[in-house]
């Protein structure tokens, strides 16, 4: 036979079509994670932050200094304090955010066996967050003033439920959402 009446033979690597389609679709999923890692739909308006779809923009700020006055009251250190009374957009309640700054000069009470909690327990129970509604209580606790050590959220129905002694320590513990800097926490402990 001569060479020109071979039948062509079919190359068989990866060049085909076949693996540059699996190449374009392998970097659409890394692409598309990335841009979900790094927030870009929220940053460029496409998608609003979870925080803008549940709360209403602006904080009540009569209740945040009600609130404030209520818990300098009852004997918790408000110095180094920032408190934020923010409103669902359904006005079905609120978010009590307090914003603890130890470099301002806030400190937990030494005497509290469990000063978080004590605290948590402490901003969900007083009557002005009765009075407000408040349903849910977050913290921040910062060393320094671009630091934070720890971040908690946990609904005030689960902290009444604690004080009554209708929940144990551990499944209050589980209700609690949020991050800690342990590391750090462990080195410079609260303040």
């Amino acid at each position: 036979m001569s060479r020109g009446s071979q039948p062509r033979r079919r190359r068989g690597g990866c060049c085909g079509t076949g693996c540059l389609l699996l190449f374009l679709l392998l970097l659409l999923i890394v692409g598309a994670g990335a841009a979900l890692y790094l927030r870009l739909p929220q940053k460029l308006g496409l998608i609003k932050p979870a925080t803008e779809r549940l709360l209403a923009s602006a904080p009540d700020r009569e209740a945040a200094t009600t609130m404030l006055n209520d818990l300098a009251q009852s004997g918790v250190n408000t110095k180094g304090m920032e408190l934020y009374v923010l409103p669902y957009q359904d006005g079905s309640g609120v978010v009590a955010y307090a914003l603890l700054d130890a470099s301002q000069g806030f400190t937990f009470p030494e005497s509290a066996s469990d000063p978080v909690v004590g605290f948590l327990t402490q901003l969900a129970q007083g009557a002005a967050a009765k009075e407000y509604g408040v349903k849910r209580v977050a913290i921040e606790y910062r060393l320094v003033s671009d630091s934070s050590l720890l971040k908690f959220t946990v609904s005030t129905q689960a902290l009444q439920d604690f004080a009554a002694g209708k929940i144990s320590r551990q499944v209050l513990l589980q209700a609690i959402e949020g991050s800690a800097d342990w590391a750090a926490l462990a080195k410079g402990g609260l303040q």
